[in-house]
């Protein structure tokens, strides 16, 4: 990102959750503590990176950052 381009990052279910679901986001910006993530769904969202160390990333696909697909499991370093 302090390179100017976006990071690819897939969010999934918790370990152990029965649906296994996963979904992938872009990490637009960091600014702070906080990191700008793009979801194709159509809106950006800022969340702390501390939530990001946390596994609380469910408010990008939930109305809670411990509900939905809140765990980050891989990030694609832009080359």
């Amino acid at each position: 990102m302090d390179a100017g381009k976006p990071v690819p990052l897939t969010v999934a279910t918790p370990p152990g959750a029965k649906d296994g679901a996963a979904h992938e986001v872009m990490i637009m910006a960091a600014r702070g503590d906080k990191l700008e993530i793009y979801n194709p769904w159509g809106f950006t969202e800022w969340v702390t990176k501390q939530q990001f160390i946390d596994g609380q990333l469910g408010q990008l696909t939930s109305d809670s950052p411990t509900t939905g697909l809140s765990d980050p499991t891989s990030v694609a370093l832009p080359q």
